[in-house]
């Protein structure tokens, strides 16, 4: 009852929350522009290893996309490992 009064009177405020409106994207993340844009530096004799391309998709939030990649890159790094051990083996044999 207090509060309502107070709130009537208008001995207090209550602050209203604003909402944060997510920011339009026009500019998605995309790997096929880092293509051909190679630096090479004095000493290298070997080109670099070729990348693969990533899009991000449209709605698609900055932090899932970059999620995206890191589990793409840990089931290939996974998967080297483990042929890598399978060749050991069979060279040891």
């Amino acid at each position: 009852m207090k509060i309502n009064q107070a709130l009537q009177d208008g001995t207090m405020h209550v602050k209203k929350r604003r909402r944060r409106n997510k920011k339009q994207k026009d500019g998605l993340i995309n790997t096929k522009d880092l293509v051909g844009k190679d630096i090479t530096l004095p000493g290298m004799t070997r080109e670099d290893k070729p990348i693969p391309s990533f899009v991000q998709e449209p709605g698609e939030t900055d932090s899932h996309f970059i999620h995206r990649i890191d589990q793409a890159c840990h089931v290939s790094f996974c998967l080297v490992s483990k042929l890598a051990m399978y060749i050991h083996c069979l060279c040891k044999c």
